[in-house]
């Protein structure tokens, strides 16, 4: 069983636009990445009756292809309630590092983190470590180094439009035509 990380809560960010939540997946799916565990995402994306014609959910995976998400960062569905099944909260305070060393996978399978306020706003602190997302992005996309703050996928891994589902892209692709 691969070992698991999540932040929690995900309220405040779960009553936002699709963008909004896409910028806080991706910061929370970057520091999976520096923990080099799978990330849970929600099993759904709902957005509030003010964004985006909104008061509507989605599954995750008609929206994403999570297949191909999992070839950068190891992520899988929570199931229907969004529960993930139990887990250890990191303590304050402590940064990738200090997970990595207090909280091994072996004694500690599932993993998570108290944020508060909005998810991608730890990105933006630069509190998250998005070195090794940023590494393996390089890699699989060819882009051409260095990374710089403006390129990095903290918080545009999502909204970038790579992972959208094939429905979704078939549809583009489709209205392109025109």
């Amino acid at each position: 069983m691969a070992c698991t990380f999540r932040w929690v809560p995900y309220r405040s960010d779960a009553r936002m636009g699709l963008n909004h939540q896409m910028s806080s997946l991706s910061c929370a799916m970057n520091e999976a990445a520096a923990l080099g565990r799978s990330f849970v995402l929600p099993a759904e994306i709902c957005t509030a009756a003010g964004h985006n014609r909104g008061g509507a959910c989605i599954p995750f995976d008609e929206l994403f292809d999570v297949a191909l998400l999992s070839s950068f960062v190891p992520v899988r569905l929570a199931n229907a309630t969004g529960d993930p099944g139990s887990g250890v909260t990191l303590r304050a305070g402590c940064d990738a590092a200090c997970a990595r060393a207090e909280y091994p996978c072996s004694s500690h399978p599932n993993l998570q983190r108290r944020q508060s306020g909005f998810w991608y706003s730890a990105c933006l602190r630069n509190t998250v470590d998005t070195e090794p997302l940023a590494r393996i992005a390089q890699a699989r996309l060819a882009m051409p180094a260095p990374y710089t703050g403006a390129t990095a996928p903290s918080l545009a891994l999502l909204r970038s439009g790579l992972f959208y589902s094939g429905p979704i892209k078939a549809a583009a692709r489709e209205i392109r035509r025109r």
